[in-house]
């Protein structure tokens, strides 16, 4: 079974210590994506994100509270309920200033061993006009998804070669949206490595979480010469 986009949906605020929006999921097999970016100068994780009342499960964090002010940070949810319902994040401490939700669900999606493969980056430094990091997909047919933060204010961001900007979302004021949810928009097979990434134009620091998802296996049996094998 292959996957596919199911749907994507954003929330964006000031200081708020919860966060709640809808999102609505349809098909079968489905996975629920959420990547998160908080403004900060202090450590201040998300305490825990629930769809439909249900807890995700966060694939890594990113802390870039000395040299960026952010912290960037990966979720999932296998088989969340279908039909529109509330996703709701729940911050330790209310971010400094701003804070990006970005949730896209996928369809086709194996219900076990999730995720299949994850990495991370920082530019550290803000001179940076690119941000790219390459994981080892286990399974074939994989998607690979991302949450990346810049502070580029969303100018002329360009995503490359095997990588899709999925969904940019604002913090500190309507237009400049600095975080970006990815995915490579495709099946990557056979299992490797592969990269995700994008470039600006503006010079700034910049972070990223990447991680694979694997596809639901096909219950088609096999039919040998002498009638149904394994």
């Amino acid at each position: 079974m292959a996957i596919a986009l199911d749907a994507t949906s954003s929330s964006a605020n000031q200081t708020a210590t919860s966060v709640t929006f809808a999102h609505t999921c349809t098909g079968s097999n489905l996975a629920l994506v959420i990547g998160i970016s908080s403004a900060s100068s202090v450590s201040r994780l998300v305490s825990t994100i629930t769809y439909n009342g249900v807890s995700l499960t966060k694939i890594t964090a990113v802390d870039e509270t000395t040299n960026h002010n952010r912290i960037i940070e990966l979720w999932y949810l296998l088989a969340p309920a279908t039909g529109a319902n509330n996703i709701v994040v729940t911050y330790v401490t209310a971010p400094d200033s701003f804070y990006s939700v970005a949730a896209v669900s996928y369809t086709g999606v194996k219900q076990s061993a999730q995720p299949d493969a994850s990495g991370t980056n920082t530019t550290g430094a803000g001179t940076a006009t690119s941000i790219a990091q390459s994981i080892t997909t286990v399974a074939d047919n994989c998607w690979i998804m991302g949450v990346s933060c810049n502070q580029a204010n969303g100018t002329s961001n360009t995503a490359d070669a095997g990588s899709f900007l999925r969904l940019g979302v604002y913090e500190r004021v309507a237009g400049a949206r600095e975080l970006w949810q990815l995915d490579s928009n495709g099946a990557k097979t056979p299992a490797g490595s592969y990269s995700q990434g994008y470039s600006w134009t503006t010079a700034t620091k910049a972070t990223l979480i990447v991680a694979s998802i694997a596809p639901a296996v096909s219950s088609a049996t096999h039919r040998g010469f002498f009638g149904f094998m394994g």
